[in-house]
């Protein structure tokens, strides 16, 4: 069993997101999906941290950038892992990300990346 069993997915693109968190799950960890930065406030905020975030960085509705900034405020979720992805703008000097992947990644290895970070 994982330290934290729970991987919160926020990616607008729906088939991206669905084959992000599915194979979280296929890998024996809970994967909570969110479209929006609105969506992903929502869920933290009814439920226990998760043990890992996988963030894009260009969503419509409470962007990613965005998204990150509330997080980091925030003691109760600061300290959560976060891997963001953007199709090109690299992350600032000094950004309070854990990682950050570039589309086209392989989703393989980045549901391995969220799980280890779930203390797996």
């Amino acid at each position: 069993m994982h330290a934290r069993s729970k991987i919160l997915v926020v990616e607008d693109d729906d088939e991206l997101r669905e084959r992000v968190a599915s194979r979280i799950e296929e890998l024996g960890v809970k994967a909570e999906q969110a479209q929006d930065g609105i969506e992903a406030l929502e869920r933290l905020a009814r439920s226990s941290p998760p043990g890992a975030i996988f963030l894009d960085v260009c969503m419509s509705r409470r962007g990613g950038q965005c998204l990150l900034a509330l997080l980091r405020r925030e003691p109760r979720w600061a300290s959560i892992p976060i891997i963001t992805m953007s199709g090109a703008h690299p992350p600032a000097p000094g950004s309070p990300v854990t990682s950050r992947s570039v589309k086209s990644f392989d989703v393989e290895e980045l549901a391995q990346i969220l799980v280890s970070l779930c203390g797996g």
